[in-house]
């Protein structure tokens, strides 16, 4: 009894699963085949030329003189870009003598074109030529001598004529050109002017250096203005910016450029902090702050000073921090930190001491245009 038991469950398990085999249910697919990803492109010509690589020549520079140069730089990809623009790797070089250089620098002349013993040898004219630059509008003069003695007239100024910025100022910094769309074109005037007091120790001196125009995709991060490599004294441009929308620095006019001189014991940025377009006589602070609200974690303030009623501004100091950019506490950490400069009013209650952040009106500052590193070498 038992045995058939046993067998009339075996059939009844069998029975199941065959029915559970055998059962049918509606259905549908759909195929899409052949399926596709295409990278677009960002890719932008100068003056029609792509690539590109025509050279800059200005010759017989002389004091008080101004030259341009003109760019116009078009969107040929199939995507909208920010497009950026910097000088790099200057050199200065003496270039032979003149007599009344050798004269200068307390030499003895051998003509036709040699100097024995001068007592020095300066070729800084880096320092001694003036950059300004706009965006559109048209110079007066024409282009066989570089539009000599011109002036930009309609065009949107990105770095003013009277910042009284030079190239040794500039140098290596990405200066924020704007948003294009493809098959969009802007004309970027360019001119140089050697300062009027440049003196006879600058004849025969040359100037090289490279002009990089840098297209990115929108949602690419703002590029690195490290000169040297990133080695010795550094660079970082300042800019008001659309804090209300993309964070998009706001081509007016108004911005800034701090040197420092790279990682140390002490931030050194004697070499100046040199800003344009602020508020007049109005106070500023520079700092460091750190993630999150309101900025002192932990936070540093690096130095003060007064804009001038024209609304330029030179910050001079040599702070000891004791900590590391960014500190580890901070919520940029490791990636960087962010470069304020605000009105002292708004920072600490005006205090000049570290934060924090005590009010907030950011149409009325400077912001950083990248994450910058620097290493104390004295923090523990």
């Amino acid at each position: 009894m038992k045995r058939i038991f046993v067998s009339i469950l075996t059939i009844a398990i069998v029975a199941v699963v065959g029915f559970a085999v055998t059962r049918a249910f509606f259905s549908d697919t759909e195929t899409s085949e052949e399926n596709t990803i295409t990278a677009g492109t960002i890719d932008i010509s100068v003056n029609e030329n792509n690539p590109w690589s025509e050279p800059v020549t200005i010759s017989d520079m002389k004091p008080s003189y101004v030259r341009w140069t003109k760019h116009v730089v078009r969107n040929v990809g199939n995507n909208p870009l920010k497009l950026w623009k910097h000088i790099k790797d200057v050199t200065t070089s003496n270039n032979g003598w003149s007599e009344s250089e050798c004269s200068e620098a307390d030499g003895t002349w051998d003509p036709p074109s040699d100097c024995i013993d001068p007592e020095t040898t300066l070729d800084n004219i880096d320092e001694f030529i003036e950059y300004d630059m706009y965006i559109g509008g048209t110079v007066d003069g024409n282009e066989s001598n570089n539009w000599l003695g011109g002036q930009n007239t309609g065009g949107q100024v990105v770095i003013s004529e009277t910042a009284g910025v030079t190239v040794a100022d500039i140098e290596s910094v990405f200066v924020f050109l704007g948003e294009l769309a493809p098959n969009e074109e802007i004309t970027v005037w360019q001119s140089y002017h050697m300062k009027d007091e440049t003196g006879n120790w600058a004849q025969t001196d040359e100037m090289t250096f490279d002009i990089e125009f840098l297209a990115q995709q929108l949602n690419a991060p703002n590029p690195t203005s490290a000169v040297h490599g990133g080695i010795g004294p550094q660079a970082l441009l300042l800019e008001n910016k659309e804090f209300a929308t993309d964070w998009d620095p706001i081509i007016d006019g108004t911005w800034g450029v701090l040197h420092w001189a790279g990682d140390g014991n002490t931030f050194d940025f004697s070499t100046t902090l040199e800003a344009h377009g602020l508020a007049p006589s109005t106070s500023y602070s520079l700092i460091y702050y750190a993630d999150p609200w309101a900025g002192n974690n932990p936070g540093a303030f690096l130095g003060a000073g007064t804009s001038t009623p024209g609304g330029d501004l030179t910050i001079s100091a040599n702070p000891n921090l004791g900590i590391d950019l960014p500190d580890p506490a901070d919520a940029n950490s490791p990636t960087g930190a962010k470069i304020w400069l605000v009105k002292s009013a708004d920072y600490n209650g005006g205090t000049p001491a570290t934060g924090p952040m005590t009010a907030w009106n950011p149409s009325q500052y400077l912001f950083e245009y990248n994450l910058i590193k620097y290493n104390d070498t004295n923090a523990p």
